[in-house]
């Protein structure tokens, strides 16, 4: 939704057209895609680790059924009413990669590099890429956004890679990880993948902060909220549930996954009311976010300023 609502508001589009509605449906269902392709190719390596799955419950045929329902539907949508040749095209490879990272004979999850390369594009970049594909906007900030995408993506799948070592190495999948080691895949990730996606994700953040002006005000507050969250940390007013992951990885994770979506998707919205459908969906998305840790910092802060009261 970040890339929807950054190109709405710096393109100056204020028209929810059913062609808007139906590229939301058309990533959407992609992305459920992806997830199904996966869940049922990984099916018995999972069951293997004693991992379950909602697809694990399905008969074969109904898995099957629901993977054909959902890519049948996603073209449909591409093809009869987004009509974008350069679109269409795109999200064909977007499934096809989708696919093939971990169905055979390709199987990319078990290539090493290849691996992490094909999760990181199919997981962020090219389904944001389908955004700025469909408003034609392919300029400096496409590549700035896509560059964040790749490299954050590069470091979730990794760290994903990293949790799951001990299963991969029980079921015989072959990943990244499981090829160079744990101790060297830790090191790549703490030394270099973690600054480099956050360093991404802070440019990108001065970018919006440039192209739309009634962000800055915001965007600083988010950058000097940092210095804000981490004094609070060190005083014990608020805990960390993942304590081997460094704070600002955390918090500038949470700005790009939470704050920032809301934020544009608010803007958009006192600019052009009708896009309060766009924010319900946002605001849906961005559940967890609010529940788990805007409240729980809200409530973390009340308590420590009732108590030096």
């Amino acid at each position: 939704m970040v890339a929807l609502f950054y190109l709405l508001l710096t393109k100056g589009i204020f028209s929810l057209s059913l062609e808007l509605l139906t590229l939301i449906g058309a990533i959407s269902l992609y992305l459920s895609y992806a997830f199904l392709i996966n869940d049922y190719c990984d099916m018995e390596s999972d069951k293997l680790a004693g991992k379950r799955r909602v697809l694990h419950e399905l008969k074969k045929w109904q898995s099957l059924t629901l993977i054909v329902i959902v890519m049948s539907s996603s073209f449909t949508i591409s093809i009869m009413i987004i009509r974008q040749p350069l679109f269409t095209a795109l999200y064909s490879l977007s499934f096809l990669l989708a696919t093939f990272y971990s169905s055979p004979p390709v199987r990319f999850k078990c290539r090493g590099e290849l691996g992490v390369i094909c999760d990181a594009l199919v997981e962020k970049p090219l389904p944001a890429l389908l955004v700025f594909t469909f408003f034609n906007h392919f300029q400096l900030d496409t590549l700035l956004y896509m560059a964040m995408l790749f490299a954050l993506q590069i470091k979730i799948i990794t760290h994903h890679y990293i949790d799951d070592y001990e299963a991969d190495l029980k079921s015989h999948v072959k990943t990244f990880v499981v090829k160079i080691g744990l101790n060297k895949a830790k090191d790549l990730l703490n030394s270099y993948l973690r600054p480099l996606a956050i360093t991404t994700i802070i440019i990108f953040c001065l970018n919006v902060f440039i192209q739309i002006p009634e962000t800055r005000i915001p965007i600083t507050g988010i950058l000097i909220g940092y210095s804000f969250i981490r004094e609070l940390t060190k005083r014990g007013v608020l805990s960390r549930e993942e304590e081997d992951m460094p704070l600002y990885v955390v918090y500038f994770y949470l700005v790009l996954h939470g704050l920032l979506p809301l934020l544009l998707a608010f803007l958009a919205t006192l600019i052009y009311v009708p896009y309060i459908i766009l924010m319900s969906f946002t605001f849906v998305s961005e559940y967890y976010f609010i529940t788990t840790h805007v409240i729980s910092v809200m409530q973390s802060i009340g308590k420590w300023y009732v108590k030096t009261r």
